[in-house]
């Protein structure tokens, strides 16, 4: 087998996945932490939709997208992203965090044993309907801490940043 690098599987809830060996090696550095595309790396879709980041999977994860240039400005449209709370837990802790704290609230649902990089994370929290639920029920539990964190960036980049 020749491997050139990590394969990202892309399914439904109803597919069966199987990995390969060179899917199996151990990649946590590359999931874990913040998301660094969040928020940074956005697409623009045809119909001026605005979706977070350049990941996989973009068009059927709802949560991603945050407005159309249809309705609103680039500056209004950023905005509303960077008070949403998926996308403020996603750029400051990043999806294994979401993911640790999806298994904390469910520890009975099942999650692949290995990822490939946090676009695998984040296609495996939300295209799935059950872990859609957990979040829709406990995600408010994180807002006060986010809100701290994302708080204290802005406060420590409006004053270290030359006018």
């Amino acid at each position: 087998m020749i491997c050139t690098g990590l394969n990202i599987p892309l399914y439904s809830t109803n597919a069966q996945i199987t990995y390969d060996s060179c899917d199996r090696q151990s990649n946590d550095h590359k999931w874990t932490g913040a998301c660094k595309s969040v928020l940074k790396s956005m697409v623009v879709f045809p119909n001026l939709d605005i979706q977070i980041c350049c990941g996989i999977a973009l068009s059927s994860i709802p949560e991603f997208s945050i407005g159309s240039l249809n309705e609103n400005d680039l500056l209004s449209i950023l905005k509303k992203g960077n008070q949403d709370l998926i996308v403020n837990w996603l750029a400051l802790e990043g999806p294994a965090s979401i993911l640790n704290f999806v298994r904390l609230k469910e520890p009975n649902l099942k999650f692949p044993e290995h990822f490939v990089s946090s676009c695998h994370v984040c296609n495996e929290l939300f295209t799935r309907d059950d872990v859609r639920n957990v979040l829709r029920k406990y995600a408010q539990e994180r807002s006060e801490a986010l809100l701290i964190m994302r708080g204290t960036l802005d406060w420590i980049s409006d004053y270290s940043v030359p006018n």
